[in-house]
């Protein structure tokens, strides 16, 4: 055993392999010149490593920035990558469009494809290897869930709402080795964590979700930067929760404990169902947190505004996903039967879908994209030059592209359909349906020409002829071969 690694099992006696410049460098008795062949170690691994296959499954547009970080974690380096935008590159072999994307990396063979989540399902997976559609979810090496959300634009979807995804995940996949990460792709700034965002990032914490944001060239640890600590038994969960000041008006989530038995308050319910993502995030935590520190915890829900004939249907939600094989009752409702797990937790997309046909399209036009909403992707801002500068509401009315070429002073706004839903894709290109959203628009662009046209997935590309007359042109055609047509 050389000194370098008597030196470093001092400090790990667990031993030593899979620790990193990254673990030990805030460990300042360990020396300059360790920490620094821990680098060089790193970069010979890579360098005999390169030809590693991964695998990314996404149920997003690829992002080069979440990607970057994705690897990061797999790599357990947390230091800013270099790959760009053009590095990642759309696959079209034989001028077919595949349905994948690939990374051009020094390190990886790098390959995302699209899934289809069932129930609460990440952002993003990430795989050592190929995938067939066989493949096994409890391989996943990274699980990842990324938001643009902050603390100071919204405190409860901040936090409380994501807690939902990796709670679903664990109930799926208990003895998963993979790292849980929380990724936030926004500046967080200086200021100080508002109450709501610090219990949930300590329930995060607690749960073993690491958490960071990006600052700059870096990506940066939350836990450590605001020294959020985990709970630490059942009475600082409940102690945590009952101290944070109500909000008048508002059915606080309290909790009260009875012996074994835990009543909590809050409301679930949102037009008529179990839809209050925050609270059903924040109170599915609570349980599964207690029943960590008490297995032998039960459960009361009150105030949780569900009536009896909603439970009667067996509803298949993430709510009763999340509080699996745990005692739990809602006052003045019986249960009958509870939802199973789902039988799968994604799938890969294999077929060729409106949603990768409106993503191929916004990748192959050379026009900015600044505004997307591509089917099952998060809801994008209007932008200008990169910059959001208009916000769009989630029961906005909205088309999923808009481009805009500021040498032609063009606006295009495009509708995605496929072929059997043409007419309607046809009524919501219309102005009557779209006036608010063009309204927008027009606020920095008013002199801008505005076009209108159609992304389609159809039967088969030759049979595109028959659509030459409609009243809005088809910009952009894909077939279920991965035949494709730009106009």
């Amino acid at each position: 055993m050389n000194s370098v690694d008597e030196v470093l099992l001092k400090h790990f006696p667990e031993g030593i392999q899979g620790v990193t410049y990254t673990k030990c460098i805030n460990l300042t008795e360990i020396p300059r010149s360790i920490r620094h062949e821990l680098i060089r170690r790193k970069k010979k691994y890579i360098k005999e490593n390169k030809t590693k296959k991964l695998t990314i499954l996404t149920e997003e547009i690829p992002d080069i920035n979440e990607i970057n970080f994705l690897l990061n974690c797999y790599e357990d380096e947390y230091e800013k990558n270099s790959n760009s935008n053009n590095n990642l590159k759309l696959d079209i072999t034989d001028k077919k469009i595949t349905g994948k994307w690939n990374v051009i990396s020094s390190k990886y063979d790098i390959t995302i494809k699209l899934m289809k989540g069932n129930s609460a399902c990440v952002d993003y997976l990430l795989f050592e290897g190929d995938l067939d559609e066989k493949f096994n979810v409890n391989d996943a090496k990274v699980v990842l869930e990324s938001t643009k959300t902050c603390p100071t634009s919204s405190r409860n979807t901040n936090v409380y709402q994501r807690l939902t995804k990796f709670i679903h995940w664990k109930k799926m996949f208990p003895k998963s080795g993979a790292k849980l990460i929380m990724y936030y792709n926004q500046p967080w700034g200086d200021n100080k964590l508002p109450n709501t965002s610090l219990y949930g990032l300590r329930c995060m914490k607690t749960m073993g979700i690491n958490a960071y944001y990006i600052h700059n060239e870096s990506y940066v640890n939350i836990f450590t930067k605001y020294n959020i600590k985990g709970f630490q038994n059942d009475n600082e969960v409940i102690k945590g929760k009952n101290e944070m000041k109500e909000k008048r008006g508002n059915i606080s989530v309290k909790v009260k404990k009875e012996g074994n038995k835990y009543i909590i308050q809050g409301k679930l319910e949102k037009q008529n169902t179990i839809s209050h993502d925050p609270n059903i995030g924040l109170i599915s935590s609570l349980i599964n947190i207690i029943k960590k520190f008490n297995d032998d915890a039960t459960f009361v829900l009150e105030r949780h505004g569900i009536g009896q004939s909603y439970l009667d249907k067996c509803p298949n939600n993430k709510f009763f996903h999340s509080i699996k094989d745990i005692n739990v009752t809602f006052e003045g409702i019986k249960i009958i039967k509870l939802p199973e797990l789902p039988k799968g937790y994604c799938t890969i997309e294999s077929a060729m879908t409106e949603k990768l046909s409106t993503i191929s399209y916004s990748e192959l036009n050379t026009d900015e994209v600044i505004f997307s909403n591509h089917g099952g992707c998060a809801l994008t801002n209007i932008s200008q030059k990169g910059i959001e500068i208009c916000k769009v509401g989630q029961k906005e009315h909205r088309p999923d592209i808009v481009f805009c070429n500021d040498v032609k002073k063009e606006i295009t706004i495009v509708e995605g359909k496929v072929e059997k839903d043409l007419s309607k894709g046809i009524n919501q290109l219309s102005d009557e349906y779209l006036k608010c959203f063009i309204d927008k628009i027009k606020i920095d662009r008013s002199e801008y020409t505005i076009i209108k046209g159609l992304c389609i997935t159809i039967d088969d590309i030759v049979n595109l002829h028959k659509y030459k007359n409609l009243q809005f042109p088809i910009l952009f055609a894909l077939d279920q071969y991965g035949n494709y047509h730009i106009n």
